[in-house]
């Protein structure tokens, strides 16, 4: 993965659809990494998101791959979520894994 093709994936899932889920939603997300098989995304969420962990993580990694060509071949990931609650430690998060 270069650095330009990771900024670029950003950009365009920013301006396309990560917007949408920021406005009206109360979750960010942000592609950390890819390989050919593999992406790491970092999840930001806030009191207006209501679904579990499990099923934001799935619903923001298929929405990563449905939407950039790039991650197409993705098959496995693993996303980061992170909630803005100012009562929460700010180290504290959830990884969650899995596979499409």
């Amino acid at each position: 993965m270069k650095a330009q093709d990771l900024i670029a994936i950003n950009e365009f899932h920013l301006t396309t659809v990560d917007k949408y889920y920021r406005k009206y939603a109360g979750l960010s997300s942000k592609l950390v990494d890819f390989t050919e098989y593999q992406m790491k995304i970092f999840v930001e969420i806030d009191f207006r998101w209501k679904k579990d962990l499990e099923n934001t993580a799935l619903q923001i990694a298929k929405s990563w791959k449905k939407n950039n060509p790039a991650l197409f071949s993705i098959v496995d990931f693993e996303v980061e979520i992170r909630e803005t609650n100012l009562s929460l430690p700010k180290d504290q998060f959830w990884i969650i894994k899995g596979h499409f």
